[in-house]
């Protein structure tokens, strides 16, 4: 008796498996009965696309295509064999012809779809091209308005991304990654209560995700709810214990000090009851010095492991800082660190001179918190105003608590200067800080300004690319190129220190704008090829030259 033909099931398992040898086997018992059927003929092409036989395959599918056009078997798997083989565009026409819009289950067209629009050798202008076309002549479907949105969004494209994720939300609810990307391009556009119930919503749907979890945490921050914001942080860092991008994101946003305090606290007890990863350890570091917790800190950048080079650098410019700051003592603080108070006024006793402090983008003077800064600058004689930018924005667009805009901000400046007593400004910042000391130093009347590394010119059309979205959504609102030499051919008499690494070639283009400038004094790092330049300096003594040579401080208790 003849013994059955093996079934298509069995063999299809095989493959499957990784049995290709016995699947061969079967496949050859059948095919020395009859001619395959064509549910065995597809199998013998995955059988030869596993084995490597990529031209077989292909043969085969198209021969099956010729006697059968319609068949989505062959068609299906023909656009799978040239997609993995890289013939992208190939792959595209044939599931445009014969797969799009025809009787397959739409779950395995929405499978090719996504496969066909993701991947390194995606080019933009054709992936989106490839995707307008399937929204042609039909019903708009989801997973193509979901795929333009998330490629228009990688592309920096934030306003037509949320078009298109809005049009595919109409249609029902977007699967949960689809959702988390729909909050990033509310932040985008500004509807910053839309996506924080989003972000809610969603992290209802998968409380295990700390990326989901940190979306919550920003939105809460950008919809002006601090107090909801500190609330998620806390319970995302006590879920997530060692995720170091929830410690990076602590960092950065604008909570309030209670709820910071109380992080911290979490924070540190998760430091001691796990094993934290480099990266981890580092926001660690950071975080304690905010609490001005400097043997912890110094404890962590020292930790076996910190050489691993995802955080090798920037432990290189802390760790020395961080050893200076602890040399020989520091007074107590002068105030407390607030990350929402944007000014802080340290008068200073018989000084005649303010220093204004420009903090950077995380309202630091580099990684370190102002407060303590202060501290270190209390050697000096002057009084200190410290100002943080909750914009992100360089101060070109003043601060709430200081007026409405930059003219509004100088304004109250020059008050608080001349209810200091002042007869002397100068002004100092790191990174974009010192972009700000310049600018505003020119217009309250300073006599000198220190940039450690700021930028020289900001341009919209060229600089924001890399810039976190906050950052890129306030340059974007000013429509035009700021450019520090107009503010210093304005004010010649102001002396204007640039400290910058020499070897680094975006720090050594910003200097190169300022050439020729008589009141432009360099200072550059020979063979520095960081962005820590203020670490640097603040390390070898350097800043102490700047603030006593260039903008002319004296030590407290030095003759006059």
């Amino acid at each position: 008796m003849q013994e059955p033909a093996p079934s298509a099931a069995a063999i299809r398992e095989l493959i499957r498996a990784g049995e290709l040898e016995a699947a061969q086997r079967l496949l050859a018992a059948a095919e020395a009965r009859t001619p395959l059927p064509a549910a065995l003929l597809l199998l013998r092409g995955d059988l030869l696309a596993r084995t490597g036989d990529v031209a077989g395959a292909e043969a085969l599918l198209r021969g099956v295509l010729r006697q059968a056009p319609g068949d989505q078997g062959a068609a299906q798997r023909l656009v799978r064999l040239l997609r993995e083989a890289g013939r992208l565009v190939e792959a595209r026409d044939i599931f445009r012809a014969l797969v799009w819009r025809g009787p397959a289950a739409a779950e395995v067209q929405d499978r090719l779809v996504n496969q066909l629009s993701s991947g390194a050798d995606c080019e933009p202008a054709a992936t989106l091209a490839f995707l307008a076309a399937l929204l042609e002549g039909g019903e708009p479907r989801p997973v193509v308005l979901l795929r333009q949105a998330v490629f228009l969004a990688r592309q920096q494209q934030p306003g037509p991304a949320l078009q298109a994720m809005d049009r595919a939300r109409a249609a029902g609810p977007l699967p949960v990654y689809a959702a988390g990307i729909h909050v990033d391009l509310l932040l985008a556009a500004g509807r910053d209560h839309d996506a924080l119930a989003e972000a809610q919503a969603l992290q209802a749907r998968a409380p295990e995700d700390p990326r989901l979890a940190e979306k919550l945490v920003i939105a809460a921050a950008a919809a002006g709810e601090p107090g909801l914001a500190g609330e998620a942080m806390e319970a995302a860092v006590a879920r997530h214990p060692t995720d170091w991008w929830l410690l990076f994101r602590f960092g950065r946003l604008p909570l309030r000090r209670e709820a910071v305090t109380r992080i911290f606290a979490q924070i540190e007890a998760n430091a001691r009851q796990h094993t934290l990863q480099p990266r981890a350890l580092f926001q660690y570091a950071l975080a304690c010095l905010e609490q001005q917790a400097l043997a912890p800190a110094a404890a962590a950048l020292e930790t076996p492991g910190m050489d691993d080079p995802a955080v090798a650098p920037m432990v290189a410019a802390l760790a020395p800082a961080l050893r200076r700051l602890r040399q020989g003592g520091l007074p107590p603080a002068r105030f407390a660190e607030d990350r929402l108070r944007e000014v802080e006024v340290v008068p200073q006793p018989g000084a005649a001179t303010v220093l204004l402090v420009f903090g950077g983008v995380m309202g630091r003077f580099s990684y370190l918190p102002l407060a303590l800064f202060d501290r270190w600058l209390q050697r000096y004689d002057c009084h200190a105003v410290h100002l943080r930018d909750p914009l992100g924005a360089a101060f070109l667009q003043g601060l709430p608590s200081l007026g409405a805009d930059e003219a509004a901000m100088a304004e109250a400046l020059a008050a608080i200067c001349r209810d200091l007593g002042a007869r002397r400004i100068v002004t100092l910042g790191a990174s974009v800080g010192g972009f700000a000391a310049a600018r505003l130093g020119s217009r309250l009347g300073a006599t000198a300004a220190l940039s450690l590394a700021g930028p020289t010119l900001l341009d919209p059309a060229v600089d924001l690319a890399a810039r976190p979205q906050h950052v890129r959504n306030a340059f974007e609102r000013l429509k035009a190129r700021v450019d520090l030499r107009d503010d210093l051919a304005r004010r010649p008499s102001m002396r204007f220190l640039y400290a910058y690494s020499a070897e680094r070639p975006r720090h050594a283009a910003q200097m190169q704008l300022l050439d020729g400038i008589p009141n432009v004094m360099p200072w550059p790092f020979p063979g520095e090829d960081t962005s820590f330049t203020a670490l640097r300096a603040f390390a070898d003594g350097s800043l102490d030259a700047m603030l006593e040579q260039g903008l002319g401080l004296r030590r407290c208790g030095a003759a006059a």
